[in-house]
């Protein structure tokens, strides 16, 4: 029994040192327009995607938060919309980049095509919607929904500037991107408790038991 005791309390400390505080700091679905905190007041709309910011080509958009609260890390998610023609890693008609970065710090930068999944640097091949929905509808596009499951990195200052770029396309008539329905959540790591709240935790499980032991011998 003090052997379950004892694993219990060290499971408990894992669990909370290892637990963030997450909390939401921006987000924007773009149905009811673009702030000024955005590059771009460009606004698109189709049926299937419905609005978003964009589309874009071989631009930079920026996104400038102030104020942020005290935090570690920061994570993104986003819809990622590719239209019309990606040649991924074709040489001939690419490389076509899409990529983030965060305060001039890169976060990812990919080559994504709409022909071929396998001729990419792209790792997310779950695409939500592919087909002639949108774009010049002369090709296929791409819509990658929470694209990637977002990305998280490190992060502490109370600013923070995200620049989406798209690099190496051709005219916004034969490639282009746009994002939706974007989240921005800063996180820190929840504070270690004190020796003394943990041996308060441990006696008020070792009482536990041992009424238990007790009422057994009963």
């Amino acid at each position: 029994m003090m052997k379950l005791i004892f694993l219990v309390i060290a499971s408990a400390i894992l669990i909370i040192i290892n637990s963030a505080q997450a909390t939401l700091i921006y987000s924007n679905d773009f149905e009811n327009g673009v702030g000024s905190e955005w590059s771009s007041s460009r606004i698109g709309y189709d049926d299937d995607t419905s609005h978003f910011l964009g589309n874009f080509g071989n631009d930079t958009v920026t996104l400038s938060l102030e104020g942020l609260p005290a935090h570690d890390t920061i994570t993104v998610n986003f819809d990622l919309i590719l239209w019309d023609s990606w040649d991924g890693e074709n040489t001939r008609w690419g490389k076509d980049y899409q990529g983030l970065e965060a305060d001039n710090t890169q976060v990812y930068e990919y080559t994504f095509s709409n022909f071929s999944q396998t001729n990419q640097t792209n790792p997310d091949l779950s695409r939500q919607l592919y087909g002639k929905f949108g774009g010049t509808q002369h090709w296929q596009d791409s819509l990658y929904e929470n694209y990637n499951d977002g990305f998280t990195f490190d992060h502490t200052g109370s600013s923070l500037t995200l620049s989406f770029y798209g690099r190496h396309l051709q005219s916004l008539g034969d490639e282009s991107w746009a994002i939706d329905n974007i989240r921005v959540s800063s996180s820190s790591p929840a504070p270690v408790p004190e020796p003394a709240t943990m041996l308060l935790f441990g006696t008020g499980l070792t009482g536990l038991a041992g009424s238990r032991m007790r009422r057994k011998k009963r």
